[in-house]
């Protein structure tokens, strides 16, 4: 990610916060900003899956930020202190966040201005490698548009404006700024605490689809049971009436709970787990779309296309050269 730091029309200074300068070993670093009207400070943690980087800066003067991603990455932004306006360069819609606050952004290659009008500002960006944060970002209805700004390559993010920090999450903040390099399994101890502070983001809003209370127990169960068996032969999985059979319900009872617990149809949960095996299979360079296919249940590669861009908006061949290196 590189920072460039503009006041009025000129470019304070720029910044590439993949290259500082190291402090304690080659996992942590701190750099300092000595410009004559904007000092601070930022530093950049680097763990297997995930960056962390903390930014700290003071000015008298209003002043612009400005990032550019180089990969694809996820990132989960928290605005400790200070007041902003972010907006994308290929949109004309700003998001406001005054802190303490968080989203989750997906800014792709795009370029972001950020506009800072307090004179102290403070955030903490997790940039999360993509494969593994969409594994953790559920195809459920709240995230859906998100997904699918993700899937097509644009920058989004996870709410239409930045959310207040609940208490967990300024406490699980506290313990990852404040851990030593020195500190003993730090590695598990930070991987801990930032999918602890992904759990939060993603729990924040409430679930679109609740349990329905007139769900009784016996048949929670029995949903649950059908929804296992799906899980474990999503490729050809068993119709609705053999599927009833299986758990000891009935084909009403069958579909109703399983709409209500999970939010989805029996066809459409299968459809979304062989969507989301299709996606993984896709970054795999030398699956053919027909492999894939195949391996997802779908004898002709057409109907497949079909469904695959039903969902996503683009067709697996599209999809593949977006995110496929050749």
């Amino acid at each position: 990610m590189r920072l460039t730091i503009v006041l009025g029309d000129e470019k304070a200074t720029e910044l590439d916060l993949d290259s500082p300068t190291p402090r304690k070993d080659d996992n942590d670093h701190l750099q300092v900003i000595a410009h004559p009207e904007v000092r601070g400070q930022f530093r950049v943690s680097r763990y297997e899956l995930f960056k962390i980087i903390i930014i700290e800066l003071q000015s008298e003067k209003s002043y612009t930020l400005e990032l550019v991603s180089d990969d694809k990455q996820a990132e989960m932004f928290f605005l400790l202190e200070g007041e902003i306006s972010c907006q994308f360069k290929v949109s004309a819609k700003s998001i406001h966040g005054k802190g303490p606050s968080h989203n989750i952004c997906y800014a792709s290659d795009s370029q972001r201005t950020i506009e800072v009008t307090d004179t102290k500002f403070k955030c903490l960006i997790i940039e999360y490698a993509l494969p593994h944060f969409m594994e953790y970002l559920e195809d459920i209805p709240r995230f859906r548009d998100f997904r699918l700004k993700i899937m097509k390559n644009e920058p989004g993010v996870l709410y239409s404006e930045f959310e207040g920090l609940n208490e967990d999450m300024r406490q699980l903040l506290h313990e990852i700024e404040c851990c030593s390099s020195d500190c003993p399994f730090q590695c598990i101890h930070i991987k801990i605490k930032v999918l602890e502070l992904l759990l939060n983001q993603f729990k924040y809003s409430s679930p679109v689809h609740p349990v329905s209370d007139d769900v009784p127990e016996h048949e929670y169960d029995k949903i649950i049971r059908a929804k296992s068996l799906i899980e474990a032969n999503f490729t050809d999985p068993p119709g609705i009436p053999e599927l009833a059979r299986q758990v000891g319900s009935n084909e009403f009872y069958l579909k109703k709970g399983f709409k209500s617990i999970t939010g989805n149809t029996v066809y459409g949960y299968v459809q979304h787990l062989k969507m989301n095996k299709a996606v993984e299979l896709l970054q795999e360079k030398d699956r053919t779309i027909q492999q894939v296919a195949e391996a997802v249940g779908y004898k002709y590669a057409q109907h497949f296309s079909t469904a695959f861009k039903k969902k996503y908006g683009m067709t697996p061949g599209d999809y593949k050269k977006l995110h496929v290196i050749e």
